[in-house]
């Protein structure tokens, strides 16, 4: 029997929803997307689907239950951007490179890269001063 999946491929507007075989595997979805995509089977295996916050194993299999899925770059090649040359997956492979840079592109306009400076200044506490009662200010006595 087969199950409607709902795809969100970043580097796309829309949401694609696929027909799937209900004994489908992720890693068998992963093909197909990587395929639509046009990411190369090289860079393949960097790549896999999250769901509602938690990456789902290529074991995991499609069900009625499965809801809406995100393609991803889940993990990012050794020494992948050096300052003395361009990133190694962009020599690797063109196309999974530009999904990433959509990848990072939407979570940062939905919010969810920060800056560190501002992340750290949410760890900051209020300073509150402290007035004894009855000091007088220096100011006064002039």
């Amino acid at each position: 029997m087969a199950s409607d999946v709902t795809l969100e491929l970043l580097d796309r507007e829309e949401v694609m929803t696929v027909e799937c075989e209900q004994d489908l595997t992720m890693d068998q979805l992963l093909v197909t997307m990587a395929d639509i995509c046009h990411i190369s089977p090289v860079a393949r295996g960097l790549f896999a689907f999250k769901q509602a916050g938690r990456w789902l194993p290529p074991s995991h299999t499609v069900s009625a239950e499965t809801g809406a899925l995100q393609l991803r770059l889940r993990y990012k090649m050794p020494d992948w951007r050096s300052r003395d040359r361009a990133s190694n997956l962009k020599n690797v492979d063109p196309k999974a490179f530009q999904y990433f840079y959509s990848q990072v592109r939407k979570d940062f306009d939905c919010g969810l890269v920060c800056n560190k400076k501002v992340a750290g200044e949410k760890d900051q506490k209020w300073w509150v001063p402290i007035i004894q009662p009855g000091a007088r200010d220096k100011r006064e006595d002039r």
